[in-house]
């Protein structure tokens, strides 16, 4: 992404997560965050992108410095964006329609995302996390129905 005064690196890993329990789900959400943050990863990350990245098509940006083999991995860091999505079951929605349903329902992201944000290990501050919460009515539902479509179509998950 490019920025006015630096560019970032957004940085994503995708994973569904399903939980009982909101504990659960923060609990997915911070190994994927200590996974994706881990120095050897990050290592990997940045040879994966130099390996696959083809100048010829890109658009000047001020990352050189940070994806350099010998930057040391601080610098690195630095120019990351870790984008979570996190799809949760919603008891508003499971509610079904009501009238009131959008100030419930923003009322409720708010509040998932202020018990959330105090979790988020020490380890994360000098990262920018965007997290992204998407209110679902059933997320096991949801994933029965995709895992039902790929099966269909032949394109099954490995392990399911």
């Amino acid at each position: 992404m490019h920025g006015k005064d630096k560019d970032e690196l957004w940085l994503g890993r995708a994973r569904v997560a399903t939980a009982d329990s909101l504990e659960a789900v923060v609990a997915a959400v911070l190994d994927e965050l200590q996974h994706t943050l881990d120095v050897d990863f990050l290592k990997e990350e940045r040879e994966t992108i130099l390996t696959l990245r083809q100048p010829q098509h890109l658009l000047p940006t001020k990352l050189e410095n940070a994806l350099a083999r010998n930057t040391p991995i601080d610098e690195f860091i630095d120019a990351i964006c870790v984008p979570v999505m996190l799809a949760y079951d919603s008891p508003v929605l499971s509610a079904g329609y009501h009238a009131d349903y959008k100030p419930k329902l923003i009322q409720e992201v708010i509040r998932t995302y202020e018990e959330l944000k105090p979790r988020l290990p020490a380890a994360l501050r000098p990262v920018k996390v965007h997290i992204f919460l998407i209110p679902i009515e059933c997320v096991k539902t949801l994933t029965d129905q995709f895992d039902q479509l790929l099966q269909a179509n032949g394109h099954g998950l490995p392990g399911n």
